[in-house]
């Protein structure tokens, strides 16, 4: 029979309890050694980007500014502490860098009703890479582009209620709003500039705070020290507009640049500024700028017989024209790239007469967007010359097949096949006649680390410290790029 009492074991003496204390503290800090101490807690960004093509929504998460918390409450520091201490901040490390897109642009929102459609799946969307507790402290953006500047004029109440529809729809999302703007398109090449140069870490110590910015790991792991070698010039080829960028060198006096060659676009970055000389042209986009190409052939009875754009095919191309609505319409190609080409030159020379030459100003220059998706999206190298892009185009508009037999190319990102012949020729006539940038100056890339380029990265940094009232164009203030929406509220921009 079981002792139903049975004895208690001995009390422990000091010595043992010494080494019950002494082997919980080695295993403590044997475990601390393995993994290591927790990880900060990421800093959340959101920048939508109104587009002329799409609607898209940019996801950053960085290491945490120590000098830029909040306050012990909790809640957000008043503006006016943020913009000091940003001034004296370095630029944060980028933790990672997501997109999440729409087809819809700003200007298809008719209705207050269309607004809440595009918008409430896209936060869905945002919400899966940002944390719940971490909305409410998260700066939400919107900077609308090429797409409001110039397409807005036949939306119910222009531009003005396009921006206020879709700032309604967005002010409630559980974020941190920051109001809606319609984004200078210097500015846009500005913010695209700075976007090239933090994740290539090619922005001076000063900028970075010795810090240099970018990602954390990976190839940019370099620009954690500071860096000597020159910035780089970005152009930009969206779907309505173009930017081209490049940096006010020593030496440079920033009021003769202005008045010769550009504006000149300053921005405060990390604890110093930059300054850039910046050209913006709305309507020469990838998508508006062949629309020109297109109107020219019809002016000379081309366009929808024996057009040059267009490769040769037993049955005729199915495209859509410019005014003649959604539909697709029959065109008959005689696939002509040097014709081709030379239409597009009649409208890009005299536009971009003002443009000097990019040869010339010994800067070296990331080209992305479409400019990468009609070289390295179609088949060629990243550093592909002017002579490749013509040949190249010369096969593709001919109608030429591979050795395995496929048409050429065999890759389109990003596009129609029908329009390849058409938009390499503007892209080859934009680059020798329009920027002016030969080979050995250009570098097609359109991610840095997996990364992807554009101008939303770059307006974070600046818009993310609570200092994009600090941009100057031509030395005046931009002032506030949230006219719509913000209202009264404190901003929690500078949390970065």
């Amino acid at each position: 029979m079981a002792n139903p009492n049975p004895p208690s074991p001995p009390p422990m003496d000091v010595s043992s309890l010494a080494i019950l204390a002494l082997s919980f503290l080695y295993l403590s800090l044997g475990l601390s050694h393995f993994f290591g101490p927790a990880p900060p807690t990421p800093v959340y960004a959101v920048m939508i980007d109104a587009g002329s093509t799409g609607t898209r929504a940019h996801i950053a998460s960085f290491l945490p500014q120590p000098s830029l918390g909040g306050r012990d409450d909790g809640s957000l520091p008043p503006v006016t502490a943020v913009a000091a201490a940003a001034a004296t901040a370095p630029l944060p490390t980028l933790l990672s860098y997501s997109t999440v897109s729409f087809p819809t642009p700003l200007t298809d929102l008719a209705t207050p009703a269309d607004a809440r459609k595009l918008f409430s799946p896209l936060l869905a969307d945002v919400g899966r890479k940002v944390p719940a507790t971490a909305r409410p402290r998260t700066p939400l953006f919107l900077r609308a582009t090429a797409g409001v500047r110039a397409g807005a004029a036949a939306v119910p109440g222009g531009a003005s209620g396009v921006m206020t529809r879709a700032a309604a729809a967005l002010e409630g999302g559980g974020y941190a709003w920051q109001g809606g703007g319609v984004l200078d398109g210097r500015v846009e090449g500005a913010y695209a500039w700075l976007s090239v140069n933090y994740l290539m870490g090619r922005l001076s110590s000063d900028a970075g705070g010795g810090a240099g910015g970018g990602r954390a790991g990976g190839a940019t792991k370099a620009a954690a020290a500071p860096t000597s070698a020159p910035s780089l010039g970005a152009m930009d080829l969206g779907g309505g507009s173009l930017q081209v960028v490049r940096t006010l060198r020593a030496g440079e006096d920033a009021a003769t640049v202005a008045a010769s060659s550009g504006d000149v676009v300053t921005l405060p970055i990390g604890r110093s500024t930059s300054s850039v000389v910046a050209f913006s042209y709305d309507g020469w986009g990838l998508v508006s700028g062949t629309a020109q190409v297109l109107r020219a052939l019809e002016d000379a009875g081309t366009l929808e017989t024996a057009n040059p754009c267009f490769p040769p095919s037993e049955l005729p191309h199915r495209v859509v024209l410019p005014g003649r609505g959604h539909g697709r319409q029959p065109v008959e190609g005689a696939g002509d790239f040097r014709a081709c080409v030379n239409v597009a030159k009649t409208l890009v020379v005299p536009a971009f007469a003002g443009l000097p030459d990019g040869d010339e100003d010994g800067s070296e220059y990331i080209a992305f967007a479409y400019l990468y998706d009609r070289t390295v999206g179609v088949g060629l190298a990243e550093n592909a010359t002017l002579y490749e892009l013509w040949e190249f185009g010369t096969q593709v508009c001919r109608g030429e097949v591979s050795e395995d037999g496929f048409p050429i190319p065999e890759v389109v990102r990003n596009g129609d096949r029908n329009r390849v012949c058409l938009e390499l020729a503007y892209v080859y006539a934009l680059l020798r006649w329009g920027v002016k940038v030969g080979g050995g100056r250009l570098i097609y890339r359109q991610y840095v680390d997996d990364e992807m380029l554009g101008w939303a990265l770059g307006g974070l940094l600046v818009e993310g410290s609570g200092r994009g009232s600090a941009v100057t164009v031509g030395g005046v203030a931009v002032g506030t790029m949230g006219g719509w929406g913000a209202g009264e509220q404190e901003m929690a921009a500078g949390l970065l």
